[in-house]
């Protein structure tokens, strides 16, 4: 884990594109030490089953690539859904706020034409003399 880690804290040059969790993930899981420790690779005295046992921590360690890029899909899926519900949850309020403030200025518009022919009518109206 700390491997990786380090990895991703490496500084990224400038024509460089940062480094995916699974390239990281990939460098990490090739690494024999890391193969080792995690009980995928067996120590180098017992050779005999060199590849049969070199195809099944092939397969295993695509197999955690795989898991680890299914499990980062599924954690930036969930993220981009809750960013979505707050999205339209600010919509709706905005939505809201707008629709409030219209009925006030139609409320405004609807006064001041009631008084502007109040007005009207009192200038017009029957006249005595």
């Amino acid at each position: 884990m700390a491997d990786m880690e380090a990895i991703m804290a490496e500084p990224v040059q400038d024509e460089e594109q940062p480094k995916s969790v699974n390239h990281v993930v990939s460098q990490v899981v090739k690494s024999t030490t890391f193969l080792q420790v995690a009980g995928i690779q067996p120590n180098s005295n017992n050779s005999s089953k060199g590849c049969t046992s070199s195809k099944v921590q092939q397969l295993r360690a695509d197999l955690e690539i795989k898991k680890i890029s299914k499990e980062d899909l599924r954690h930036e899926f969930e993220a981009m859904k809750k960013e979505s519900e707050i999205a339209m949850e600010t919509l709706k309020k905005e939505s809201e706020m707008a629709r409030a403030k219209q009925a006030k200025e139609i409320e405004k518009i609807k006064k001041a034409s009631q008084e502007t022919m109040s007005f009207l009518r009192q200038m017009l109206g029957p006249r005595d003399g």
